[in-house]
């Protein structure tokens, strides 16, 4: 079987199903659909795979190869979507705007949108010793 040119990337924001962020949606996902979305990737039997581990020389492609990102690095991701990561031993690229660590996503509250707290440098620092 040939394996298709590319692979799939299941792009997040935020995972939560606190009420204050509904200002935020479509980039909020609930807690029950995100669990399902892992479900689903778990029993389909794909496997989690990074960026830096795509571009090393000897990685070997699978046609059941699929990334998971997550954009602004919402503080809330360490306490269930990450969790959630760790406990079926899948990985997901986090992409932080460094110029906000520690603070607050300005973008969306300059929108009139929820304020929601980024992760700070320790928590960025514990996602890299994470072993998933």
């Amino acid at each position: 079987m040939k394996i298709p040119p590319h692979i799939p990337i299941a792009m997040f924001h935020h995972v939560s199903d606190r009420s204050d962020l509904d200002s935020l949606r479509p980039f909020v996902v609930l807690k029950r659909t995100f669990t399902r979305f892992l479900d689903t990737v778990e029993r389909a039997g794909f496997r989690t795979v990074t960026f830096e581990q795509i571009s090393q020389p000897d990685f070997k492609r699978t046609k059941r190869d699929v990334i998971i990102t997550f954009d602004d690095c919402g503080k809330h991701l360490m306490d269930f979507a990450l969790n959630e990561l760790v406990k079926r031993n899948m990985q997901a690229v986090f992409f932080m705007p460094t110029a906000y660590i520690g603070g607050v996503n300005e973008w969306n509250v300059a929108k009139g949108q929820s304020e929601l707290e980024l992760m700070n440098a320790e928590d960025l620092v514990s996602l890299q010793q994470i072993e998933m």
